[in-house]
């Protein structure tokens, strides 16, 4: 079961819809939060699967607290808005709106946009994590370069030697290459020579 938690981010009011959302059989409406100031609140007390904003255009208070989550504790949002202003859609998604659907509320529509906004969240996190690990990769190549680099010139070793002498340290250890590059860096950084 997945937990919604559905938030009305629209100025003026509007009748209650949470009552009446009408959710696919596996999602749960847990919640209503009425203004965006309460929704990092209201998400550590529900611990919500996923969000579901209504607005007519997002508030620039709305964007803040979704780049904030987005950052710290992401989750898939999926938000309706009445408003087609491309810089907005533009902030929207870049604060980590999922899927943004211009339309006041269609919930006939709702059960694949939710779809869209789970599917979209997880291509996201999948891309993030695979940035993370390249990221990590090229860390290593550029610390191994640097250990290869002071191996060569404190132990005059050519570059295949002192790459040798990184992998087979690392074989010895039981560790990673680039954690044997950070201690011979260390090392040289602690005795300064």
């Amino acid at each position: 079961m997945l937990r919604l938690l559905y938030i009305n981010d629209c100025p003026e009011p509007f009748f209650d819809l949470f009552d009446r959302l009408a959710l696919p059989a596996n999602y749960e409406a847990i919640a209503e939060v009425a203004t965006p100031c309460n929704l990092l609140s209201a998400i550590e007390q529900h611990h919500p699967n996923i969000l579901l904003i209504r607005s007519a255009a997002p508030s620039p208070e709305m964007l803040h607290v979704l780049a904030l989550l987005h950052t710290s504790m992401p989750l898939p949002v999926l938000m309706f808005a009445t408003s087609a202003d491309p810089i907005l859609i533009r902030s929207a998604l870049q604060a980590g709106v999922n899927a943004y659907v211009v339309d006041d509320w269609c919930t006939e529509k709702l059960a694949s946009v939710l779809t869209v906004a789970l599917l979209q969240f997880d291509l996201e996190h999948d891309l993030r994590v695979r940035f993370l690990q390249l990221e990590a990769q090229l860390a290593d190549r550029k610390i191994i370069d640097h250990a290869k680099g002071l191996l060569m010139e404190k132990r005059q070793m050519s570059e295949a030697q002192a790459f040798a002498t990184l992998r087979n340290q690392a074989m010895n250890q039981g560790i990673k290459l680039g954690d044997v590059a950070r201690q011979i860096v260390a090392l040289e950084k602690l005795l300064g020579t």
